[in-house]
């Protein structure tokens, strides 16, 4: 009869149903779960993976990948690296950088604020051969310092700033951290035209400085510290772990290891400013199942990132607020909606729960 034929119709087409609920699908049929399994999964989250022995069918979330900007995010190199430019500038120009030793910090155009309002942090050491007061002016530009070539140059450049305000009869002032900071990429091309010195030159004779620094083992640490807590941070990551250096690789990782963190070699990636992102590019190429989570504090790189069309939907980049920026880098980022910005204190609770 009619009743008969739509109750065996109504039987047969539940032993072939195929429900989708909450990631999970179920089938009523082994033979039709394995024909469409790969189908639905893909529909709800691109890739699926049928469990052994089950009806059912469980869609992977994605897995993480941590990549770490090293100068400004994991360690503060600011110190060696002042301190290394200001020995370079000596040796390029001696007579101009002797003039250190006859200046105090009230002719340099320094703040107070620079180093807690304590006005005698300038003068225990002045006369030094790498005086307090020129090193926290060029601790104000390393945001804007692409590479440690413009520090040396600035190093020169603020001594010859405070020489010309002393000896001014009419109250000259040296140009602020400020100023500087604000023209930097226009002043950089003048002063290697008006010093007769070529870019490359002032990058070796800095290396050569810098490895010569690296002798007095305990002094090098001291002026290259990790932020704090960045060495638990990192050592408690389960998660795939990569850093890009501007540095060296040996010592990157010999910073590292000296803080109880150990990683591969191949962890650990040489990178300039303008590489970032094709590196990037090509960790995401070649680790399709994993979201890549950047971490940096330079302002030019993450603009550059967050334009890229293919690492948009591959990458999600934090700020470092706690690295080299200006105030006005800092409130430019706020307003990229992409970019999440995160504070030193929140950074291990992060990677354990993103």
């Amino acid at each position: 009869s009619m009743k008969n034929i739509g109750i065996i119709l109504f039987v047969c087409l539940s032993c072939c149903m195929v429900t989708a609920v909450d990631g999970f699908v179920v089938a009523g049929s082994r033979n039709l779960l394995r024909t469409h399994s790969s189908a639905l999964c893909s529909r709800a989250t691109g890739r699926g993976v049928a469990r052994q022995g089950s009806l059912s069918l469980r869609c992977d979330a994605e897995r993480n990948l941590y990549v770490f900007d090293f100068d400004g995010v994991l360690c503060n190199t600011v110190s060696n690296s002042v301190e290394t430019a200001i020995l370079a500038a000596r040796h390029l120009w001696p007579e101009t950088m002797q003039e250190c030793n006859y200046l105090s910090a009230r002719d340099a155009g320094v703040r107070k604020s620079w180093v807690g309002y304590d006005w005698s942090q300038y003068e225990a050491d002045e006369g030094n051969e790498v005086p307090r007061w020129l090193e926290e002016k060029l601790k104000q530009l390393r945001p804007v310092a692409t590479d440690p070539a413009d520090l040396v140059l600035a190093a020169r450049l603020c001594v010859s700033e405070a020489v010309t305000a002393k000896r001014s009869p009419s109250g000259e002032r040296p140009l602020s951290a400020g100023e500087m900071v604000e023209n930097w990429d226009f002043m950089r091309d003048v002063l290697l035209h008006k010093y007769k010195c070529k870019r490359n030159d002032l990058l070796d004779i800095f290396s050569a400085h810098e490895a010569a620094g690296k002798d007095d083992i305990a002094h090098w640490m001291r002026n290259n510290p990790l932020y704090p807590g960045i060495d638990e941070t990192l050592r408690g990551c389960a998660d795939e772990l990569y850093i890009l250096t501007t540095n060296e690789q040996d010592f990157t990782n010999m910073v590292l290891q000296r803080s109880g963190v150990e990683l591969e070699p191949s962890r650990v990636l040489k990178a300039s400013q303008h590489s970032k992102a094709q590196i990037l590019t090509e960790l995401a190429k070649g680790n399709p199942e994993h979201r890549i989570h950047y971490f940096d504090d330079n302002a030019g790189v993450i603009k550059n990132l967050v334009s890229d069309l293919f690492l948009s939907s591959r990458l999600s980049v934090y700020f470092a607020s706690w690295g080299y920026s200006t105030p006005g880098q800092k409130a430019s980022i706020a307003a990229w909606p992409r970019v999440r910005r995160v504070e030193l204190k929140d950074l291990s609770d992060l990677i354990k729960t993103d």
